[in-house]
């Protein structure tokens, strides 16, 4: 009887926990339903809660996932790993579903365009009639660029010059940074003076571009050929007003033989504000041994230029008439078109305008170099014109405004030849 009672009891406990058992349907979760991505290769997470079978499927090649598939008990959440390739092209849109518990959920994904940026084209070195290229390149700086990528370059040489100079079939250059610069060297020797036009073409990249340049003859200078240049380095007096900074500054005394002041040696060098000059006029008042020490030699001319460290102040408070004139640029040896570079700054009140004279050779279409106009900030600027049919006789002369106070401060004149 006992035994009997015993087998109805764990027959009832057995019913029991069937009909007590959780009827629990199939269901599925996913975090999102969109992931978005740079150009670059990169990957995200999104995660997966299903109580079954699941699957994930994609027709973009661009898309891979990881873990594809899996089985999921209801409770944790699964990671799966998404990961895009590199776009070099238009922003482009694809997608993957997860298959689960007899659903199709869609996961949209959206990635930025990735075309590669590349810039103007320039040449570097000297293509000379009769003379092999040795150090002639074209430059092409990019950014956006697919790192590791090996790119094949063809180049196309035409016009009258194109003689002697080598075209290309599938250069290839390996991008090393997603920044910097391809380099295409060229090769040959030129047969011919004159115009050359060269073609180039990269076919991963769906770029087409054309660059003009000037085979020289044997005895013309390259372009770049620095004919002047001035950096004041040996001023060493006066305060810094444009790094608001104190300087130095001896006394003078006038000697007539000398034809001007020179540096009184019986005085101590005293420490001086920003605002103050290291030296009187240099060339209505200090004599032209004072300038040979500072390095102002040969044929300079100007009016209320004052020393400064390692630069020069034109004009003062009160006047409208500095300027300072180079000396004329004696190592052009043929006519020819120059680019004049010059770093300037200006006085907080003073006109921003700084005028622009060719003299004896040469035109400009530059009048003026405007410099920090709207609000004023203690910092130098770098400006440059052109100047066509420069000679050896040509000068340059930077002058205030004749309209407005124009104390200006100058530096690092560079001219060197141009297109």
């Amino acid at each position: 009887m006992n035994k009997n009672i015993s087998i109805i009891l764990f027959l009832l406990y057995t019913l029991c926990l069937g009909s007590c058992a959780k009827d629990e349907s199939p269901f599925v979760f996913r975090n999102i339903d969109e992931l978005n991505f740079g150009y670059t290769e990169s990957e995200e997470e999104f995660t997966v809660r299903t109580n079954g079978n699941w699957e994930i499927t994609t027709e973009d090649d661009w898309i891979s996932l990881s873990p594809s598939k899996g089985v999921g008990n209801g409770e944790s959440v699964e990671f799966v790993t998404v990961k895009v390739e590199r776009n070099m092209a238009e922003q482009r849109q694809g997608n993957f579903f997860l298959n689960a518990a007899g659903e199709s959920l869609e996961i949209v994904v959206t990635q930025d365009e990735g075309f590669v940026d590349l810039k103007a084209v320039r040449l570097e070195g000297a293509l000379i009639k009769g003379e092999a290229i040795t150090d002639a390149s074209l430059i092409i700086p990019y950014e956006k660029g697919p790192v590791g990528e090996k790119v094949k370059v063809n180049l196309e040489v035409l016009k009258e010059a194109a003689e002697g100079i080598s075209t290309l079939s599938d250069f290839e250059i390996e991008i090393a940074s997603e920044k910097g610069e391809l380099k295409i060297p060229l090769e040959g020797t030129p047969a011919k003076s004159g115009e050359v036009e060269i073609k180039i073409s990269i076919p991963l990249f769906d770029h087409e571009s054309t660059v003009t340049a000037t085979v020289l003859a044997e005895d013309e200078d390259p372009l770049g050929t620095i004919y002047f240049e001035e950096t004041f380095d040996d001023m060493v007096w006066g305060g810094d007003y444009v790094a608001s900074e104190k300087g130095i500054r001896g006394s003078f005394m006038k000697v007539e033989e000398e034809g001007g002041s020179v540096i009184d040696e019986t005085q101590p060098i005293t420490e001086v504000g920003d605002g103050t000059d290291g030296s009187n006029d240099l060339f209505l008042t200090m004599a032209q041994s004072y300038r040979d020490l500072r390095g102002i030699l040969g044929s300079w001319k100007g009016k209320r230029v004052y020393e400064r460290p390692g630069h020069l102040k034109i004009s003062t408070a009160g006047s409208n008439d500095g300027y300072l004139t180079t000396p004329e640029f004696e190592n052009i040896s043929n006519e020819t078109n120059v680019k004049v570079s010059v770093d300037l700054s200006r006085w907080s009140t003073s006109s921003p305008k700084i005028f622009i004279e060719v003299l004896n050779m040469g035109t400009t279409e530059t009048q003026y170099l405007e410099v920090n106009p709207g609000q004023h900030s203690r910092e130098w600027f770098t400006h440059s014109f052109y100047i066509q049919g420069a000679s050896s006789q040509t000068r340059v002369s930077f002058k205030a405004d004749e309209n407005s106070e124009g104390r200006f401060f100058i530096d690092n004149i560079i001219v060197e030849k141009s297109n």
